[in-house]
């Protein structure tokens, strides 16, 4: 059941109580039409006798209707409360699938990774400094190539180094 439900019920016991609670007195003391009019109603002991059976008898309904009634509400609680435990298990096996291929997916991503930086770097080397590496193949020298490029002669020799490391 639904909480609304769950409160529902709750106001409708309250209901039930207000208008037993307004019949007993009603029947006890008259209407207020008598009451505001100073008529009392005529009561013998035989009447009064009987009054009392009745308003035992309907606070023994009334007993047994709460009764019932507050049955039903621990009843709707604990249903509703295991729908909750339920609705939290699945969540939080949800919550580890999610955590587990998220692991997954991390593996992956830096083994990708680590396969591509190899090859990334060598490619970018390459962009950089095609330039020089033609001028070499042209069969110029480093010292040429540092005139021709304007760096220094040390940084040719360094990226030839580097080249052959990659």
């Amino acid at each position: 059941m639904e909480p609304v439900i769950y409160f529902a019920a709750i106001i409708l016991c309250s209901l039930v109580l207000i208008v037993c609670f307004y019949f007993i007195m009603r029947r006890s003391f008259g209407t207020q039409s008598e009451l505001k009019a100073g008529l009392r109603p005529k009561v013998d002991v035989q009447d009064i006798y009987k009054l009392n059976q009745l308003r035992d008898m309907d606070i023994k309904n009334l007993e047994v209707q709460i009764t019932t009634l507050i049955d039903e509400l621990k009843l709707t609680s604990e249903h509703i409360l295991q729908k909750i435990t339920d609705k939290e298990e699945a969540v939080n096996l949800l919550i580890k699938e999610a955590d587990w291929k998220i692991k997954d997916l991390n593996n992956a991503l830096n083994n990708r990774q680590q396969e591509l930086t190899p090859n990334l770097r060598k490619n970018v080397f390459n962009t950089k400094f095609s330039r020089v590496f033609k001028l070499y193949d042209q069969g110029l020298s480093i010292d040429a190539i540092a005139k021709e490029m304007k760096m220094a002669k040390g940084k040719v020799e360094l990226i030839f180094n580097l080249k052959n490391k990659l």
